[in-house]
């Protein structure tokens, strides 16, 4: 289920923009929106029949791409820190996670070393070499602390060569690959949006 938040502006292209004027209130907003899903599961059974019967609301699983990733190490149990007050938005509903493009230590996220102390669920960091974000040192390095910074477990760490920020959104083009991709793999340029008819 692909969670749509209010606030979020479709035709944005701009990374600073989506980071503009957020505050801790729109963070929690944020894994709000993902707990509603959450305690909707069974509505949506009955709203859409033919997911009857293939959710399972004890084994949840949440990903997310760059806010999304955010958001999802989050709920997770990922904590915030703002003037030194920390903050938590886990559900333990969640049961393993996926973060593509995680951010690493982050003084405008309100991301600190010790942020993902609580975060023991399975988890997936997933990032490319030529993933970086606001600034050049939003990069792979640093991205990969999130993972470093996870405790000890069930945790994975993913850097795919040449790939960049872009690439985990599903529209995969030649800007968004820093490297000649290996031609063995075949790439499918369609966009999963798309119908298919």
């Amino acid at each position: 289920i692909k969670v749509g938040h209010p606030e979020t502006k479709p035709d944005v292209a701009d990374v600073d923009e989506v980071w503009q004027g957020q505050r801790p209130e729109d963070w929690r907003d944020r894994v709000d929106d993902v707990r509603f899903v959450i305690d909707s599961l069974g509505k949506l059974q009955e709203q859409y029949p033919e997911l009857k019967g293939k959710l399972d609301a004890a084994r949840l699983g949440v990903s997310g791409h760059s806010y999304g990733a955010f958001v999802t190490m989050l709920i997770s149990g990922a904590r915030t820190f703002t003037n030194g007050t920390p903050a938590t938005y886990a559900d333990a509903r969640v049961k393993a996670a996926v973060a593509m493009s995680p951010q690493g230590p982050s003084e405008l996220r309100g991301l600190t070393t010790e942020s993902w102390r609580d975060v023991r669920i399975p988890m997936m960091y997933l990032t490319g070499s030529a993933d970086t974000g606001l600034t050049d040192s939003e990069n792979e390095p640093w991205r990969r602390q999130a993972f470093a910074l996870s405790p000890p477990g069930d945790k994975w760490f993913v850097s795919i060569g040449g790939v960049g920020h872009l690439a985990f959104t599903g529209r995969v083009a030649a800007p968004m690959i820093a490297e000649t991709p290996d031609p063995s793999i075949p790439m499918d340029r369609r966009d999963p949006r798309d119908q298919v008819g």
